[in-house]
């Protein structure tokens, strides 16, 4: 009888600590689920912020570039939107030499506005009718500007046309570029949605070349 106790308690002691390591190894096992979730949840959160980050990057990215590409310019506190009528920069004191005629869906090449100052404007003057009209009665859908004009050019985004922007100034405000051509003495840099729409900066490193630099601002509306 005290063996068939003692072989009971054993068996009973037996089937206690086998539940026993059951229980520890199934709450070990759900723990190391739970940490595992938990690194899951952690990665796809930081994967979703990344992405939104990028995302985010990506938009104020192009949100920059289509202010540029607005083709707004401010000249002498004046905003202006190319293509602009004659009358806007004649407000402005800046007249053309010879009202001539434009035929119909052509526009002009190397022709200069001025002011009383002397300084000179290049533009292109845009006849978009199928009437030949005068220089003043046309818009004007392209103007270029200098370092060495006494103009203060504003573009979108406050920044100011001068021997101070730089290249990695332009792209810091507007993004990469559609062309970035990086020579030894000149870098050119280009914001384009067409052959007729585009904002260029020709930017010269040299200092005895700075004053050439130009900021060409074109947008013919067909």
């Amino acid at each position: 009888m005290k063996k068939l106790i003692i072989t009971i308690i054993a068996a009973i002691i037996a089937v206690s600590l086998c539940a026993c390591g059951s229980a520890q190894k199934t709450a070990e096992s759900s723990s190391s689920d739970a940490n595992s979730q938990s690194e899951q949840s952690n990665v796809s959160s930081q994967s979703e912020q990344t992405d939104a980050s990028s995302q985010t990057e990506e938009s104020q990215g192009s949100n920059k570039r289509d202010e540029l590409l607005s083709f707004q310019v401010e000249i002498n506190g004046t905003k202006l939107t190319v293509p602009f009528d004659y009358s806007q920069i004649a407000a402005l004191g800046y007249t053309v030499d010879k009202d001539e005629n434009l035929k119909p869906n052509t526009y002009t090449i190397g022709t200069f506005v001025k002011n009383a100052e002397g300084d000179s404007l290049q533009v292109q003057f845009w006849n978009g009718s199928k009437e030949t009209k005068k220089y003043s009665e046309c818009q004007i859908s392209q103007i270029e500007f200098r370092f060495d004009n006494k103009a203060n050019v504003v573009l979108p985004g406050n920044v100011k046309f001068d021997e101070q922007v730089t290249p990695e100034m332009v792209i810091a405000a507007y993004g990469e570029a559609d062309y970035d051509n990086n020579k030894d003495d000149y870098r050119s840099i280009s914001y384009e949605n067409g052959a007729y729409e585009s904002v260029k900066f020709m930017l010269y490193k040299d200092d005895k070349l700075k004053h050439g630099s130009t900021l060409t601002i074109n947008h013919i509306e067909r």
